[in-house]
């Protein structure tokens, strides 16, 4: 498969996602899971001493995190996207964040223009190893010397889905090789947590075991 072709399967994928409502925002587990994404940054950045500064997200969607990063006190955000219909989105619900409608093998932005990179379930999304490299390739060249990738991405496999892979921490090593990162597991898996939408306290006990949880957060720099 080309790089072209990634691309437009990425594009095809979130298509269908934009229509599975799973994934609306609103959705109690969704709340969830960005709470979850939002302790795992904040927690990450306390113990770097690093504020976020000037922010990029790459593959910024319907601009969750550009709103958090915002709403933390980023000097500026960029999103980065593929598709004009979820930047149109971001940039509505966020009208501060600038966005630009790229691809992120090829990033329009200075090298060391940013000071945090914010990868939210970006590399699972992208199943072509050579574009992974390419794009943490561009995230490396953005970033200042002391900047800091902000991650959030699930290890674990998801048969059901065949649009997406998961990311463990070689795939991190061997993408960002000159980076070391700091992570903790969190997020409930979310086929558990859908079906227990109406059973909250059962479902926050249970996000408590380390093995019912799927997600990775917190970040990467430079060694």
């Amino acid at each position: 498969m080309t790089a072209v072709d990634e691309r437009t399967r990425i594009v095809e994928a979130y298509a269908r996602r934009d229509n599975d409502d799973r994934y609306d925002g609103r959705r109690a587990d969704q709340v969830m899971i960005a709470a979850a994404r939002a302790r795992g940054w904040g927690a990450y950045l306390r113990r770097e001493r690093n504020e976020l500064g000037r922010v990029l997200e790459v593959g910024c969607g319907a601009g969750g995190a550009a709103r958090w990063a915002l709403d933390v006190g980023a000097r500026d955000v960029t999103g980065v996207d593929v598709q004009a219909e979820r930047l149109a989105e971001a940039r509505r619900r966020n009208p501060r964040m600038q966005g630009m409608l790229a691809d992120a093998q090829s990033l329009p932005i200075d090298d060391r223009a940013v000071d945090t990179v914010i990868c939210s379930t970006l590399f699972s999304s992208v199943l072509e190893e050579r574009v992974a490299l390419a794009i943490a390739s561009e995230i490396d060249r953005v970033l200042v010397p002391d900047g800091v990738v902000l991650w959030f991405d699930f290890f674990r496999d998801n048969p059901a889905n065949p649009d997406v892979r998961p990311v463990k921490p070689s795939d991190l090593r061997r993408w960002f090789p000159g980076f070391t990162g700091r992570f903790e597991r969190v997020v409930l898996a979310p086929p558990l947590a859908r079906r227990l939408l109406g059973a909250p306290r059962v479902a926050g006990l249970l996000e408590l075991l380390p093995p019912l949880r799927t997600h990775l957060v917190g970040g990467l720099r430079r060694v």
